[in-house]
């Protein structure tokens, strides 16, 4: 036996685990807005959320849809 792991019966033990599944804390009015905006290559995105604490953030990111258009654009001009 090594680690309560059988060798000879390919068999172990689990131990039983409690897992508190439940939400604590602050009860009440809670939201989630968010925008995001394409601009060609970039995309700008906010979001705000009201809870107890309020979050506001701000992102900017690459538009996948163009940006793979212009690798695909690159690399038919290569292989021709």
């Amino acid at each position: 036996t090594f680690n309560e792991y059988d060798v000879e019966s390919d068999s172990y033990e689990l131990e039983d685990i409690d897992i508190d599944m439940t939400f604590g804390g602050v009860n009440g009015f809670k939201a989630n807005m968010g925008a995001r905006l394409k601009l060609l290559l970039f995309t700008i995105h906010v979001d705000w959320t009201m809870a107890e604490y309020n979050i506001f953030t701000v992102g900017i990111g690459l538009n996948s849809d163009i940006g793979s258009r212009i690798v695909k654009s690159i690399e038919k001009t290569v292989t021709d």
